[in-house]
């Protein structure tokens, strides 16, 4: 199972409440919109590795403690186990920079009611409402035979945010 970090950067002034996604431009999820992050690299903590992810990514500067810690997410692919993941997903409304395109992602804001969810991974839109409500979530995803869609899902509400 790897291990992994995401970042959603979230607008969220009165008018104007976006997330930031980014279309990826190749490797895993490639096509898909996700959030910024990745591996976790050895000595690295969670949120070093989130910040470190973000700058490699789109090129913006996060300060660890302007991180929220959101969700604890599993990622099971039992027809490809190599797929699997252990996610721990972070929010940020403070940020310097504007998001830049990369060889890997190409950045694009979406309002809060209007997310791409056809174009996600087909867990997000089990577990990133949740998150975006408020609440700090631990969930196991378990996918089909297809490596595409979610078989089962399981979402405990921790607390909130």
């Amino acid at each position: 199972m790897k291990d992994a970090t995401l970042c959603l950067l979230v607008k969220d002034s009165p008018g104007d409440q976006m997330i930031l996604l980014g279309k990826k431009k190749r490797g895993f999820g490639l096509g898909k919109y996700v959030g910024m992050g990745g591996k976790i690299e050895a000595g690295e903590t969670l949120e070093g590795a989130t910040v470190r992810e973000i700058k490699e990514e789109i090129n913006v500067l996060v300060k660890e403690e302007h991180l929220i810690y959101a969700a604890h997410l599993l990622f099971v692919f039992p027809f490809k186990p190599s797929w699997d993941h252990d996610v721990h997903v972070y929010l940020t409304k403070h940020w310097q920079g504007d998001p830049q395109e990369s060889d890997e992602i190409l950045p694009v804001w979406y309002p809060l009611d209007d997310l791409p969810y056809a174009s996600m991974w087909d867990d997000a839109r089990y577990w990133l409402p949740h998150i975006l409500a408020g609440d700090v979530i631990e969930a196991h995803f378990t996918f089909q035979s297809n490596n595409q869609i979610v078989a089962e899902a399981r979402i405990d509400k921790i607390s909130n945010y």
